[in-house]
């Protein structure tokens, strides 16, 4: 496993196991409520099984018809995406303190060396500035080089800061789909309700008509549910990919004055 995949494969675990243990707790939370409410009459008893009933997982997962699986799905993606933009989208990913100092010494020493093998050791997108300023310290060595230096750092700097304010766009592209694919659960659910109004059996309409329009309302719901939160995670991990960038820029200009430091720009 390489060190970049491992983010995402300790992302996805997580989700699996919170969505697996979601049912056991809300169950626990479901007895604990039924718990408090011995007391009360049985009338009220009957009424609070149905509403408890009515919240579960498993009672809106039914009633919502097949988009709830592709809603599913998609509700596992983006808890696996917030995870991962928690782990990823953080200063000591981007521009590692320690990992900066020493390569600061490092270049100032001319150990070109030492300065190829932290970088490897320590994967990151300052990592990837250093290696690009690197490429040209170490093959040309009169004063003319600092430009050429500055070129490819600012290069590889701009295409890094870019692939960092990229790496939020899923949570976005989440948030608009899940209301897309929730209304197309509705328009489903509501061809279920006027086929009910066309059939000959009377008896039976009043029964699909609520069955055709609970399709709809919770096709939506769960399209709304997941989509607001992402898109409430994506302005959150948007501002915090916008100031990991500041820091990438400062970074890789103390990285350019070392290189350049001794050389006419």
């Amino acid at each position: 496993m390489t060190v970049k995949s491992r983010p995402i494969v300790i992302a996805a675990l997580v989700s699996l196991l919170i969505v697996a243990f979601l049912p056991l707790l809300q169950g626990l939370a479901a007895e604990s409520l039924a718990t408090t409410q011995t007391a009360q009459p049985s009338g009220a008893d009957a009424s609070s099984s149905l509403a408890v009933q009515r919240l579960s997982i498993g009672y809106i997962f039914n009633r919502g018809g097949v988009v709830m699986y592709v809603l599913a799905a998609m509700s596992i993606l983006g808890l696996a995406l917030i995870i991962y933009h928690f782990m990823i989208l953080n200063p000591g990913q981007i521009v590692p303190p320690d990992f900066l100092s020493g390569i600061i010494s490092s270049i100032n020493a001319r150990d070109w060396k030492e300065v190829r093998d932290a970088c490897a050791a320590t994967p990151c997108p300052l990592a990837s500035v250093v290696l690009a300023g690197l490429s040209q310290a170490e093959t040309a060595q009169d004063a003319g080089a600092a430009p050429a230096i500055k070129e490819m750092i600012e290069a590889e700097g701009s295409r890094q800061a870019v692939e960092i304010q990229v790496r939020p766009q899923y949570l976005l592209d989440l948030a608009i789909l899940s209301p897309m694919v929730g209304l197309l659960g509705s328009v489903f659910g509501m061809f279920t309700a006027f086929n009910a109004v066309a059939l000959d059996a009377a008896k039976a309409k009043p029964i699909l008509l609520a069955s055709g329009v609970s399709e709809a309302l919770f096709a939506t719901a769960g399209g709304l549910i997941i989509g607001i939160p992402a898109m409430a995670f994506y302005g959150f991990f948007r501002s915090r990919a916008t100031r990991l960038v500041s820091g990438l820029e400062v970074a890789s200009t103390e990285v350019l004055t070392a290189f350049t430091r001794g050389r006419r720009l």
